[in-house]
């Protein structure tokens, strides 16, 4: 069996024993909490590594041009509004007023932080302080300006960047290995939290499925057309026919980059895209402008907080947009992406981690989906930036 149909099935049998044998926590309690602690573990390292060297990736400041500044901007505003989609569809959802989380998988208290206290944390005055906190803020700030730095220094810094790799490749393996725990550790989070609260979370969590695929359709059938059609007069169902058999791989592997060749021959040949802009901006696109997986992200905070009880403010909700839209960047490098990157998010956002346990059972599903919103997303690019 594949890792997803293992937790998937993990997943259903947590349900059973923690409605059957409640008194199962006892056990299970201990097993869960060490899988989030090796998870915890792995956050600041692989934030450092995957977006330091995802900035690397980039080239150079001097050969950056024309193309690769409208290509950032224009990846940059599109996930900002696909993240507050996202944001947007968890308005939708209703709890119940007695669905509370028992107090075993909650988190400590988050006192809200003044703007200027947010914007004094970016700028950290000891560099090993950034790895040991739980707030990874002041983290990605370090990885950007060290990225700048490298690609300044670029050819000079070649070694520190080989460095990087490697050590980014060193944790992914050290992932994998925690990711093949998955299925037992979901096991023991899924039967402490049912012994707790009972079947309470099923029917929240068939929302929280049906709106994020609402948001997801919403986005790729809406929002982008829209932005095809606003830049180059264009419709988008011309453009959806010629990527068909892309984005069925796009569905069937949940992959962007098993994608890529199929998609990045399809936008030459058939969307009439010049070879020098969809050479740089789809390869670019599928590391760094995953619109369905920053709605899917931002959407997966908004739900874990309402079932928290965690009140956003609107300034939380800025930062989760903008930590999706960072996080967006590292996430290609990193396998199991939307787990290790969603950790991050809820950590900036103050929602316990926990809380993955509730959602990584249907990951696989919204996976497909998000998948095919990328590519979709990243072939709309490529017709608007080219000239």
């Amino acid at each position: 069996m594949k890792n997803y149909q293992l937790i998937l099935l993990a997943m259903l049998a947590g349900l059973f024993a923690g409605l059957v044998f409640p008194e199962i926590k006892v056990i299970t309690q201990p097993v869960g909490l060490i899988f989030i602690n090796l998870l915890k573990t792995l956050i600041a390292p692989l934030i450092f590594t995957s977006l330091t060297t995802g900035m690397c990736s980039l080239g150079s400041i001097q050969h950056f041009g024309n193309l690769g500044i409208k290509t950032f901007f224009y990846f940059a505003i599109t996930t900002l509004i696909s993240a507050t989609v996202g944001l947007a569809s968890m308005s939708f959802l209703t709890l119940s007023p007695n669905l509370q989380i028992g107090s075993s998988l909650t988190g400590p208290e988050i006192e809200p932080r003044s703007f200027s206290e947010i914007i004094m944390a970016l700028f950290p005055n000891n560099f090993v302080d950034t790895f040991t906190g739980s707030n990874y803020l002041p983290l990605i700030f370090i990885c950007i300006f060290f990225g700048l730095g490298l690609l300044k220094t670029s050819p000079k810094s070649k070694n520190i960047q080989d460095l990087l790799e490697s050590l980014n490749d060193l944790l992914m393996v050290l992932v994998e290995w925690v990711i093949a725990l998955s299925p037992l550790a979901i096991f023991a989070l899924i039967a402490t939290l049912v012994s707790n609260t009972g079947l309470e979370m099923l029917l929240p969590l068939l929302k929280y499925i049906a709106l994020i695929a609402s948001a997801l359709a919403f986005y790729a059938g809406i929002i982008l057309p829209i932005i095809l059609w606003f830049f180059k007069r264009q419709p988008a169902l011309s453009l959806f026919k010629h990527l068909s058999t892309a984005l069925l791989i796009a569905f069937s592997t949940a992959s962007s980059a098993a994608t890529l060749p199929v998609a990045l021959k399809t936008v030459q040949e058939k969307a009439k895209v010049s070879k020098e802009t969809s050479s740089f901006v789809f390869p670019l696109g599928i590391t760094i402008n995953m619109d369905g997986t920053a709605l899917y992200q931002a959407a997966a905070v908004s739900f874990l907080a309402l079932i928290y009880g965690i009140s956003l403010s609107p300034l939380s909700l800025v930062l989760i947009v903008f930590t999706t839209l960072l996080a967006s960047i590292a996430a290609a490098a990193i396998p199991s992406a939307g787990l290790i990157t969603l950790t991050m998010i809820l950590s900036v956002a103050g929602v316990p981690l926990e809380g993955i346990a509730l959602i990584i059972g249907v990951d696989r599903i919204l996976d497909m989906l998000r998948t095919t919103v990328n590519i979709w997303g990243n072939s709309i690019a490529c017709v608007v930036l080219d000239r």
